[in-house]
């Protein structure tokens, strides 16, 4: 019935306009949006600037066990590709935090967690291609105790298409605020997405590496 309401939801949202994106928000959203590359792993990165600092946000799992990464926002041209290094990952939480490329001119910011059946959208790179925008909506949220016992884990549960390569991507609210980071994809229902939501974000964040 959640499912089913949060459908409602939004097609109710766009009905009304609200999840239209303009171009130009798309733009900026590009602008922020990364593909990395590890080793034989491909996924999604943001630039992200926190309490003064900047750098690119992803997967633990698309980071992998390296220590360096290739990055570029022109999917067409790889020969464009930066070279940026590890700062610190997190298995259990499955993010990873990377230096920020010279070109990096735009950046993101944290918001705050969305609510549920709110409006949310993200800017990927599904198979390496694109990159390509995806609209949804948040379902409900998952505290996921058991992958990270005693740590604040929150995953946030989407109705929204999420394609192989969209792993680390940001989760934006209407203001481009960071609401979550893209995790996963349901494998039995294709229609729905997993994220870790911002409070566990900002959670690694601001640990000691």
């Amino acid at each position: 019935m959640r499912l089913l309401f949060a459908t409602i939801i939004f097609l109710q949202l766009a009905v009304l306009g609200f999840a239209a994106t303009s171009h130009k928000d798309e733009t900026f959203l590009e602008s922020t949006t990364y593909i990395i590359r590890s080793g034989g792993h491909t996924g999604t990165a943001f630039s992200l600037i926190h309490k003064g600092y900047k750098f690119l946000v992803t997967n633990h799992h698309v980071c992998g066990d390296v220590d360096s990464y290739e990055v570029t926002r022109n999917s067409m041209h790889p020969t464009l590709y930066s070279r940026v290094a590890r700062i610190k990952s997190d298995k259990e939480l499955d993010l990873c935090i990377v230096t920020q490329p010279d070109t990096a001119e735009n950046f993101l910011t944290l918001g705050t967690s969305a609510s549920i059946y709110s409006y949310v959208k993200s800017m990927g790179y599904p198979e390496g291609s694109g990159p390509f925008l995806t609209e949804g909506a948040i379902a409900t949220y998952d505290p996921r105790k058991h992958l990270a016992p005693g740590r604040d884990l929150s995953v946030a549960i989407l109705f929204m298409r999420v394609h192989p390569g969209m792993s680390g991507s940001a989760l934006v609210n209407a203001n481009h605020e960071v609401v979550a980071v893209i995790h996963a994809r349901d494998t039995v229902n294709t229609r729905l997405g997993y994220a870790i939501d911002v409070s566990t974000l900002r959670t690694f964040l601001e640990a000691q590496p």
